[in-house]
Order: structure tokens, then C-alpha cells, then sequence
């Protein structure tokens, strides 16, 4: 079925501005929806697509080769300068939409449905909200996906807009651009070990919900046990606001691992692209990783992995039993991480599920 079939009578040839809302969800929310921007960046290849991200999602989205400009929707900069939300409308009204999109997965956002109505647009493609009790997309949407979903992944809810217009999908795996000067800096800084021919190896014990955080002690255990292979160099990461966990991880390995702070989002995305294998909760380093095609190892408690690992071949996951993350053995890590190392880093079935495994 041809787009021009789906979408109440456009045509590829036809569109040249695409507008995607997303202000809504977090990091690997965003990253798990890049397979629709891929998909219409080849159903419309003439057109220009723009995004509109939030705060706590748009630097994921800097340099995607599929997203030609990102706009940042901050409602709380809108209320403390009433001038923005002005400045904003005026940026999203200068161009004439030809397809507006508002993929909606965990939760309706009545927000990113007032910016899609605001956008205008030939045809707008949207959830018709009646499965989270809303029934404004009856009204925005000329183009209504029902999103009434039962163990589907993250990825194909994404695609389903996709699917509506009824584009071809080419990939369910997630990505990420990084800037020429980005991976240059990244570079520099591992040159010394890489030289050597040192595998290089990250680690990041951290997550932003504490259920799914794997206790700290087993990370280091996992870090001690690969820095006793001199071929590897272990590397280990936090964010801005695990310190507490970056101080506890530098007391167990001291200088056996490399301890990196301090990092911006898109400087430690950078980093990650040059680890040969990576370690990690299940968080936004996950699907920074698995966009990237870093060879990487998440470990999963509460949320169900066969909805929301990354669908990459470069992807592993464990998961504790009961849905405990510390469930899961440091001796059962340390061998999937060596693995992983010992092999090309691949899972080729991944497109298709993740790798199904509970300890």
C-alpha cells in the first residue's frame, strides 16, 4: 500500500515539510521512535522533516540523519518568560505543514495534541486517544491510529503511524548521529588504550528509577573481574547526578578502571560509540548504546524487556527472576560480558526480539 492510499489522498512527491511531536517521554522513549523517522525520511524522500522534542529528550535527536531540525518545546521556560510560547508558535506557523505526526505509545499527551492542531497540515496522523480516555483525536486527526495495543513493542507502537500511511518499514532498530567534531573528541580521549589494542570496556551502574539499578557492589565485581584480562580497559560513567554512585564504584576499582564525570549527554554518547562492549541498567544509556551499535549487556527488572530493549542486533539483556534486577547473579554478567568481547559483539536475531534471558 502507497502512502498516497493511507493518508486521505497525499502523495510523496507531493510533501516537502514534515512535522513530528514528541515532546512528550524521555530519552529512550525518543530513541525507541527513530525507526518512523527512518521510514519517512524513505517514504518522502524530498521531505524536510522537523521535530519538536522536549528539555528532557531533544539531544538524542542533534545530528540524526533522518531529522533535519529539532525545536524545543519547554513549557516551564514558557511560563517563567511569557514571551517564548509566542516565539515558539511563531517558529512552528512559518512553514506550511504538509504532514503533521503525533506518535503517542505510553501516554496521551493533550500538549503535543494542541501543537499538532496548532501546526495546521494537509493530513495530521495521530492516535485517536478513546484507549487512554481521550477523544480530542477525533477532532486533530484526519488520519486516527487506534492505539489499542497488547504486548506489542515500543518500537512497532512508533511504526503504527508508520504503517498508516502505509509506508515500508527498513529497520525496527533505533539510531543516533553524532557530529564529526563529537566522535573526533571521543577519539582522543580512548587514542592512548586503543593504541595499545586494549578492548575497551564501559560501565554504567546507574538508572533514573532505583528499582531498576542493579546494586553497585555487583558492578564493581563485573569491572574488577574484566580488568583482570590485560586486553581489557574498563571504563566507567555516571550521570550529573550519581555522583554518590561514581564515588562507590571508584572506591572498589580504584586505578583499575578509568573513571569519567562530569560528561554532557552528548559527550558521553560519544563515548559510548567507542567501547567495544558496555554495561548497564536498563535506562537511557541502554538505547543510547544500542543506537549507536556499541555491542552492550542491560539488565532488567520491573519493566518487561520484550516491550522496551532496543530492537538492535548489537543488543543484549538479562533479566532478574521476579522481576528483581538484583536477582540477577554478577557471575552470570561476567560471562555474558566475556562473551560478548570473545564474539563480534552481534545478536542477529534482535530485529526481531530481543535475547530472551532470566536468572
Amino acid at each position: 500500500m502507497r502512502a498516497a492510499e493511507a493518508s486521505g489522498g497525499i502523495h510523496p512527491g507531493t510533501v516537502r515539510e514534515i512535522l513530528v511531536v514528541r515532546p512528550h517521554n524521555q530519552t529512550g522513549d525518543m530513541l525507541l521512535s527513530t525507526p518512523l523517522f527512518t521510514a519517512l525520511r524513505r517514504g518522502f524522500e524530498a521531505a524536510r522533516i522537523t521535530l519538536v522534542a522536549s528539555p528532557e529528550n531533544w539531544e538524542v535527536m542533534v545530528a540524526h540523519p533522518d531529522v533535519d531540525e529539532v525545536l524545543v518545546l519547554d513549557k516551564r521556560r514558557f511560563r517563567k518568560h511569557p514571551v517564548r510560547p509566542y516565539e515558539f508558535w511563531k517558529a512552528l506557523r512559518r512553514t506550511p505543514w504538509d504532514l503533521v505526526l503525533m506518535p503517542t505509545t505510553v501516554s496521551y499527551s493533550v500538549t503535543s495534541a494542541l501543537v499538532a492542531a496548532l501546526a495546521g497540515g494537509r493530513v495530521r496522523v495521530g492516535c485517536d486517544g478513546r484507549a487512554y480516555g481521550r477523544t480530542m483525536g477525533r477532532a486533530v486527526f484526519s488520519v486516527q491510529v487506534p492505539c489499542r495495543w497488547s504486548g506489542e513493542h515500543q518500537t512497532d507502537r512508533n511504526l503504527d503511524f508508520a504503517r498508516a500511511l502505509g509506508l515500508a518499514i527498513p529497520t525496527r532498530a533505533p539510531s543516533m548521529g553524532l557530529r564529526a567534531e563529537e566522535t573526533s573528541w571521543a577519539a582522543a580521549r580512548v587514542a592512548a588504550w586503543r593504541e595499545q589494542g586494549r578492548r575497551l570496556v564501559g560501565i554504567h551502574p546507574g538508572a533514573g528509577k532505583l528499582a531498576n539499578r542493579w546494586p553497585v557492589r555487583r558492578f564493581a565485581a563485573v569491572g574488577l573481574a574484566l580488568a583482570e584480562d590485560p586486553l581489557n580497559q574498563v571504563f566507567v560513567m555516571v550521570g550529573p547526578r550519581e555522583t554518590t554512585l561514581g564515588h562507590a564504584m571508584r572506591d572498589f576499582l580504584g586505578d583499575r578502571a578509568v573513571h569519567l564525570s562530569g560528561l554532557s549527554l552528548r559527550e558521553a554518547a560519544a563515548l559510548i560509540g567507542q567501547f567495544d562492549a558496555f554495561l548497564c541498567n536498563d535506562t537511557g544509556v541502554m538505547h543510547m548504546a544500542a543506537a549507536l551499535g556499541t555491542p552492550s549487556v542491560a539488565l532488567f527488572g520491573p519493566t518487561d524487556p520484550n516491550l522496551w530493549a532496543p530492537l538492535s542486533p548489537t543488543s543484549h539483556w538479562l533479566r532478574g527472576s521476579g522481576r528483581r534486577v538484583d536477582a540477577i547473579e554478577a557471575s552470570d554478567v561476567i560471562a555474558r560480558m566475556t562473551e560478548l568481547l570473545a564474539a563480534d559483539g552481534s545478536n542477529p536475531e534482535a530485529d526481531y526480539a530481543s535475547e530472551p534471558t532470566s536468572v
